[in-house]
């Protein structure tokens, strides 16, 4: 089964694409809890289409930390720009 999620622009302000980042964190656990051995796997720069380069960098750690917690298996990432997210200052 692939489900695939739309693209999240990052500037996007619409009441009906607010939250959905956040959705799609919880979708990847109800996934992992609902069908047992079921793999995730997401692009991890769609969340933040749109959003400035350096603002980009951080807001794809953030997502990608929060989406390994919730159990993502594997990601599609830049590994060039990635920036790790322990390395983030707390005011980031």
């Amino acid at each position: 089964m692939l489900l695939r999620r739309p693209r999240l622009p990052g500037r996007d302000r619409r009441p009906q694409v607010q939250g959905l980042r956040g959705e799609t964190v919880r979708g990847v656990n109800l996934i992992k809890k609902r069908v047992p051995g079921a793999l995730t796997l997401l692009g991890i720069s769609n969340v933040s289409f749109g959003v400035p380069p350096a603002g980009r960098e951080v807001l794809n750690a953030v997502f990608l930390h929060h989406c390994v917690k919730a159990g993502l298996d594997a990601a599609i990432v830049n590994a060039e720009q990635l920036v790790r997210f322990p390395t983030l200052p707390m005011a980031r």
